[in-house]
């Protein structure tokens, strides 16, 4: 099994309603986005997936959270924009537009250089 793993950022700002301290208060973050996909199978030139082919489907499912308010996205109706619901959010969206050979692993979202947070399927 090959593991490949792609990296795209978007910036935005967000709130937490209910959040006892400053980050109830909007604010924003350069979220970085890393991706992980598996596969088994190699093509013709010894790739699991063109890393290209994989950063233009990211890509096309991020830049949709650039420069918004993420508590304004109907995504995030009903909770919080944390980064937790964002990795989760971003999971099912990427998932959606992998290719067939191609199984998503996980995707991490870093709020800062400090603080991030995974999510897989179980």
């Amino acid at each position: 099994m090959y593991f490949l793993s792609i990296t795209s950022h978007f910036d935005s700002a967000h709130r937490l309603s209910g959040y006892p301290g400053i980050c109830q208060r909007p604010h924003g973050h350069t979220w970085q986005v890393r991706v992980t996909v598996a596969t088994a199978e190699l093509d013709s030139l010894g790739m699991g997936i063109d890393f290209h082919e994989l950063e233009k489907t990211v890509d096309s499912v991020v830049s949709r959270f650039d420069h918004t308010m993420l508590n304004d996205l109907p995504e995030f109706a009903g909770q919080n924009p944390t980064a937790e619901n964002l990795a989760r959010i971003l999971y099912h969206q990427i998932e959606e537009k992998l290719p067939a050979k191609c199984r998503l692993v996980e995707v991490e979202v870093r709020e800062s250089d400090k603080f991030s947070a995974v999510y897989r399927e179980p």
